[in-house]
C-alpha cells in the first residue's frame, strides 16, 4: 500500500466497472475532460518554466 492511496480506490472501482460494462470511458471523466485537464496543466506548466527564465 501507498501512503495515503485509500483515497484511489473509488477511482479504481469505478473504472473497473466501466470496463467490466463494456465502455471505454466514465461519463463523469471522459477523455474530453481528461484532455482538457492535460491542456491545462501543460499551459500551466509553461507559464511557471516562462517565469523563471
Amino acid at each position: 500500500n501507498f501512503v495515503h492511496s485509500a483515497g484511489l480506490r473509488y477511482e479504481a472501482i469505478a473504472c473497473r466497472d466501466q470496463i467490466m460494462s463494456g465502455k471505454t470511458e466514465h461519463p463523469l471523466m471522459t477523455l474530453e475532460n481528461s484532455l482538457q485537464i492535460a491542456r491545462i496543466v501543460e499551459e500551466a506548466r509553461k507559464q511557471i518554466l516562462s517565469s523563471k527564465h
